[in-house]
């Protein structure tokens, strides 16, 4: 067997230039790649917390119809982007849906059913 060895090998600036493009072109895939799988790790986690939810709910009220339970739900988030929003540094305001006060009582339906179940977890 014979072995061949280099040494002190000088690539011209245009195949270096390519060799740092590929480097380059790989790192970034790799990154993008990493980047979808937490994305898919992330919405995969989003929908068990969902579903454990919905469970919860139907295991509290089983006479409860599906769309009131997704309503609820629906409420639920609207109520956190609200606290979310108001809570920021830079709060001014806060919007609450527009329309009757319907609207505004079946938020705070929500909320109180909410905190009830909290208590009861």
């Amino acid at each position: 067997m014979v072995q061949v060895r280099f040494e002190n090998v000088d690539y011209s600036d245009e195949i270096k230039k390519t060799m740092e493009k590929v480097t380059s072109a790989e790192s970034e895939k790799k990154a993008m790649l990493m980047l979808a799988e937490g994305r898919k790790e992330s919405a995969k986690l989003e929908a068990e917390a969902l579903l454990h939810k919905i469970e919860i709910l139907q295991q509290n009220m089983p006479n409860m119809e599906h769309e009131k339970i997704l309503e609820f739900l629906k409420s639920m988030d609207y109520i956190s982007s609200m606290q979310n929003l108001s809570s920021s540094s830079n709060a001014k305001f806060v919007l609450y849906p527009s329309g009757d006060q319907q609207a505004l009582d079946k938020i705070m339906r929500t909320e109180y059913l909410s905190q009830s179940m909290e208590k009861q977890s």
